[in-house]
């Protein structure tokens, strides 16, 4: 069995194994998620759980959050992703030259709509339309990716869409390593930043006076 093939098998029985939980059920019902929506939404939940690369990892909250939503956006395959199992999916796109995290949501016109996930907070981009060949070769992306089991990707997805059920799983607050690691992107609630502020300051002051005698 190749890769692509355990992954393919991994996401249809965490998708069977999720869909009559009492955490789906839950979030169905408090995200007022359309009965007919229901499938979708967690046919991209069970092929973001196999892959553990932080990218899609982070993405899972957010497509919890908006897949309903996004089904509203013109131009997206509304009824193809409703009735075919093929979409959505993970994968890779090539836009000018860079090979950025994507999700693919269908085919319109005789292109690839796509939105691209931001690495850092897994959020989705506003879909786009590209030619299919900007799209990796699909069996081969997955079959260097690293797959979780089965048993992983259930638990793991019955803690997201319990998260998600009572609206704790996502907060625009960002942590101190972001802040530190990206401090042009992020914005920190002001008591952090002066907190943050005030340690590096008494940590410089340490440094100085200790090993400069000041």
């Amino acid at each position: 069995m190749t890769n692509y093939e355990r992954y393919q098998k991994t996401c249809q029985a965490v998708f069977l194994a999720l869909q009559d939980t009492q955490p789906a059920q839950q979030f169905w019902q408090q995200q007022h998620i359309r009965s007919e929506y229901q499938p979708f939404v967690l046919r991209g939940l069970s092929r973001l759980l196999p892959l553990r690369q932080n990218i899609y990892r982070h993405a899972i909250q957010p497509w919890l959050e908006s897949a309903q939503n996004a089904l509203q956006h013109i131009g997206m395959p509304v009824n193809q992703l409703l009735t075919s199992d093929r979409y959505p999916f993970p994968c890779r796109v090539d836009i000018q030259g860079n090979y950025l995290p994507c999700w693919v949501w269908g085919e319109s016109d005789a292109l690839m709509v796509i939105s691209v996930i931001e690495p850092r907070t897994g959020q989705f981009g506003s879909p786009r339309h590209v030619p299919a060949d900007r799209l990796v070769d699909r069996q081969r992306w997955f079959d260097a990716q690293v797959i979780d089991s089965e048993e992983d990707c259930i638990s793991e997805g019955l803690s997201q869409l319990s998260q998600a059920g009572t609206g704790s799983g996502h907060t625009d607050e960002p942590s101190v390593m972001d802040a530190i690691r990206y401090p042009s992107q992020r914005t920190l609630n002001p008591v952090i930043s002066v907190a943050l502020i005030t340690v590096v300051v008494v940590v410089f002051t340490w440094v100085v006076s200790t090993h400069l005698g000041f």
